[in-house]
């Protein structure tokens, strides 16, 4: 009996809710577990990540070393067939630039020497329109001021006998206070629109040149002529040996497009360039020539809208080369070149027009 109860007082019994704490530890474990597996997961993403970024900045730095000008330029110098097209066509390029450039000064001068007389011009034609209108104000002006001066009588005999009648504290007092005040109000009415009328007067008088919009439509055309007039000029300065079509070329691809053919025929071009370069820079009739080009063409000029500043391109097809002999022009030979310097854009000449009024651009 006392070895029964001694073996039962011996016996190991499970604490309550040990089975539990099992579980609950195995849950712990498992999610660390996850965890490490979600962790290694993602530094393989991190590191794949950054290895195509690595290679796509390659990619990049590839492509733009291989479109980068200068390798681009270091490539073909490399080539023996096409290293001296790229000194003629930066020499095309430069004889483009020299005619835009010939352009924006033309236009910059006659700009210039134009808005003097265009302004006062301006000014005359604003004053003249705004004279009657000046008339008109003046006269009323006049009817105000004879008014104001009756008020002020009327208000000066009304203010002499209100006086005895305040003294006197008579009964009429009543009657002339009244009217006073209606009078006073009158004449403020009255300085009050005359004033008005005089600073309208005032602006009218002014300086109208502070109005002045820009340049008129008339002048406009006229520079626009010229400019046009100097496109076609230079174009004829340059045409021979087709070295025109060449800086058209060049102006509108890149170098890595252009091939100008073998050594030779490169030397050639760029022989042609310096002679023609020599010969314009040592005319001495270009100015008169410009002059009587710019007359032939304004007598030509059609316009689609009259508000158009810039002629129809339709009628610049062509370049006369002998629109100042008649001799020559009446010959069956004779043909004008079949060149639009506007809707080709020659030499960039669009940015040497005058389309639209200063004050709007």
């Amino acid at each position: 009996m006392g070895n029964m109860q001694g073996a039962g007082k011996g016996r190991i019994t499970s604490p309550p809710g040990i089975n539990s704490g099992n579980e609950e530890g195995d849950g712990v474990v498992s999610l660390l577990q996850r965890y490490e597996t979600v962790r290694e997961e993602l530094e393989q993403v991190i590191n794949e990540r950054e290895s195509l970024r690595l290679e796509i900045e390659k990619l990049k730095n590839q492509i733009c070393k291989e479109n980068n000008p200068l390798t681009q330029l270091e490539g073909l110098l490399a080539q023996p067939d096409r290293g001296f097209g790229v000194v003629v066509y930066y020499r095309l390029r430069a004889v483009w630039g020299l005619c835009n450039q010939k352009l924006l000064t033309l236009s910059k001068e006659l700009q210039k020497r134009l808005e003097g007389t265009d302004r006062e011009s301006f000014r005359q034609q604003a004053m003249t329109l705004n004279a009657a209108k000046r008339q008109g104000l003046e006269a009323k002006i006049a009817l105000l001021q004879a008014e104001r001066q009756a008020v002020n009588k009327i208000l000066t005999r009304l203010q002499h006998e209100a006086r005895p009648a305040r003294f006197l504290k008579r009964l009429t007092t009543q009657n002339v206070e009244p009217t006073i005040l209606a009078e006073k109000t009158k004449l403020r009415v009255l300085e009050r629109d005359i004033e008005a009328l005089s600073r309208e007067s005032e602006k009218l008088a002014k300086d109208l040149t502070e109005g002045y919009p820009g340049l008129s439509l008339p002048v406009r055309r006229e520079i626009n002529c010229a400019i046009l007039a100097l496109a076609q000029h230079l174009y004829l300065a340059f045409n021979e040996g087709n070295i025109c079509d060449f800086a058209l070329m060049a102006k509108q691809k890149a170098l890595i497009e252009i091939n100008f053919g073998s050594l030779i025929e490169c030397q050639n071009i760029d022989r042609k360039i310096r002679e023609l370069l020599i010969r314009f820079r040592n005319q001495t009739q270009k100015p008169d020539d410009l002059k009587k080009r710019t007359a032939w063409l304004k007598a030509r000029m059609i316009y689609r809208d009259a508000q158009d500043a810039l002629p129809d391109t339709e009628c610049l097809n062509f370049i006369d080369t002998a629109f100042d002999d008649t001799t020559i022009r009446q010959q069956a030979f004779y043909q004008p070149i079949p060149v639009n310097v506007l809707a080709l854009n020659f030499w960039n000449v669009r940015d040497a027009l005058c389309n639209r009024s200063p004050e709007n651009d």
